[in-house]
């Protein structure tokens, strides 16, 4: 199976775990990776997962949950840095409103608010930007724009 192009250095056992993750990867057997904080086990299992998803006959898909959204802006970033290898990767972050929302930065209340007062305040804005061409929110107002 071909490696990809790892982006960083190797860091203490990374190319030996890559290696280990990948034989039980290939024989389709779980493995749990317990590893201290920056020692790099997003890019290692990503590493080491990859090139099996792509290499695979089957249509896979890699699904990586995490519990934080920091923790899933570091998987995505490490994604960002495998774009040098010759694969093919597409990377999706799913968050909810109360952290994704980008017009909240730009609103004081809606940040400082309850999800569900954010569902409101949303559903407001978005119908005021169907509404007018004015208020509202401007980055639902760039969804409905005929581009």
């Amino acid at each position: 199976m071909k490696k990809i192009e790892f982006p960083y250095p190797y860091r203490g056992y990374q190319e030996k775990t890559i290696e280990l993750l990948s034989s039980y990867i290939g024989k389709k057997n779980q493995i749990v990776l317990e590893s201290p904080t920056g020692s790099g086990k997003t890019i290692t299992s990503l590493a080491a997962t990859l090139p099996f998803i792509v290499n695979n006959e089957e249509d896979m898909r890699l699904i990586y949950c995490v519990r934080t959204n920091s923790q899933q802006e570091q998987v995505i970033h490490e994604l960002k840095q495998l774009e040098k290898m010759p694969l093919s990767v597409v990377g999706l972050s799913v968050q909810g409103r109360e952290s994704f929302c980008p017009q909240q930065e730009d609103d004081v209340e809606l940040k400082k608010s309850d999800w569900s007062e954010k569902s409101r305040m949303c559903s407001s804005l978005k119908s005021k930007t169907k509404s007018t061409e004015d208020s509202g929110c401007k980055f639902y107002r760039g969804l409905l724009e005929d581009k």
